[in-house]
């Protein structure tokens, strides 16, 4: 269930700001190393007590750990986070009466100190300066061990900040149009700092997302990028949201994560503000782990990636679900399994369709009574789990 959850936040942050806001960050701290992301960076460094462990929002978290220390969880500022604007939020449970969320230098200070929420930033005066924004204590964090959803964004074509807690707005400023946030580039990011649980040894932040937003819409808005095994080869597809002056995208294929080479050149739709699919059959035989992303082009020549997936093409277990964008029927492949289960949500986190299969490893799914919009299916057994997203005509 935790990775439904966080595959939410993801899709409801894109859906909430469609075409301002790109995540460019996502930590879970489901399993692995706590300072490996989900997408985008790994931290730079992290306290060497902070550790993975029980107890997060949905299942595992981010534990400050012993001895007691600071997390200090840092990420590299430039350039994944050079934006005019930024939405960050993370959902968390109170150990402490003063911890920071989210701190870039003097830029951005997100966090909460005597046990009040507040954020403090600068924004660009237009004469090579900044004014300082200071929104005071908004909200009373409550030590009640029950994980809430804290957030902050501005939006640089507005000039608004809020601040929300599960979903309501404690804060809001309202400046002038068009004036990016005041970055020094050169300043890292740190979440966590402060924050080190009062020596408790509890898990206490969890699912991290952070976007980026630019003063005009996005040229494209990715839900989605994967890619199958198939007989034939590798077949990827992507799912764009909307799409502006988008040219062409090129698919780049590495054996070793490293170094690239161009597939394949797809033109793009130029303008769109639904969802389109596209897709492309790899036929040309490799080694049997590979990495795959997209070079997406404007008509200007300006460009940009998407994450990078990779395929194990001697995997003979690889679920496939299609057609993605779905109208009737979704249709499921899972060689080698009898029994499993397909659970469809909606962006509200509630659970629309329970389907059972316990006949044979291919199975259909009746869609026709999915209204339009973004979906998230759950395919799993026992033992094992996957989410896909998919978009509904």
């Amino acid at each position: 269930m935790k990775e439904i959850r966080f595959s939410l936040i993801i899709v409801q942050l894109l859906i909430s700001f469609a075409g301002f806001t790109q995540v460019v960050s996502t930590f879970s701290w489901s399993s692995g190393s706590p300072g490996t992301a989900d997408s985008g960076p790994n931290a730079t460094s992290i306290s060497s007590s902070a550790t993975i462990s029980t107890g997060g929002a949905t299942g595992n978290g981010l534990n400050p750990g012993l001895p007691k220390t600071d997390i200090n969880l840092t990420l590299a500022g430039s350039p994944t986070f050079d934006a005019g604007g930024i939405d960050v939020q993370f959902k968390y449970q109170r150990e402490e009466s003063v911890a920071g969320f989210f701190k870039r230098g003097s830029s951005i200070d997100f966090g909460f100190t005597g046990g009040n929420l507040y954020c403090n930033f600068r924004i660009d005066n237009g004469a090579g300066s900044y004014i300082s924004v200071n929104s005071g204590s908004v909200f009373a964090v409550p030590d009640d061990d029950i994980y809430r959803t804290y957030r902050f964004y501005y939006l640089p074509s507005t000039g608004v900040a809020k601040i929300i807690v599960d979903g309501v707005e404690y804060y809001s400023y309202d400046g002038t149009d068009n004036r990016n946030l005041y970055i020094i580039t050169s300043d890292n990011i740190v979440i966590g700092s402060l924050m080190d649980g009062s020596g408790t040894n509890k898990t206490c932040l969890d699912a991290m997302v952070t976007g980026k937003v630019t003063s005009a819409p996005l040229p494209v808005e990715l839900i989605s990028f994967d890619g199958f095994v198939e007989k034939r080869g590798i077949n990827l597809k992507w799912i764009t949201a909307s799409e502006k002056d988008n040219d062409y995208f090129n698919i780049e294929h590495s054996e070793d994560g490293s170094n690239w080479e161009t597939r394949a050149k797809i033109n793009g739709a130029g303008n769109s503000n639904v969802p389109l699919t596209y897709e492309y059959l790899d036929e040309q035989q490799s080694h049997s782990r590979r990495y795959y992303r997209l070079k997406q082009f404007d008509y200007d020549g300006k460009f940009t990636y998407s994450k990078i997936i990779t395929i194990n093409s001697s995997s003979e277990s690889e679920i496939i679900i299609y057609p993605n964008p779905v109208k009737e029927q979704l249709n499921i492949r899972w060689p080698g399994k009898r029994r499993f289960t397909c659970t469809i949500y909606n962006n509200q986190s509630k659970k629309i369709i329970t389907f059972e299969c316990d006949e044979n490893s291919a199975s259909a799914v009746n869609t026709s009574t999915l209204t339009h919009g973004i979906y998230l299916v759950q395919i799993s057994d026992d033992k094992t789990s996957k989410t896909f997203t998919i978009a509904k005509e």
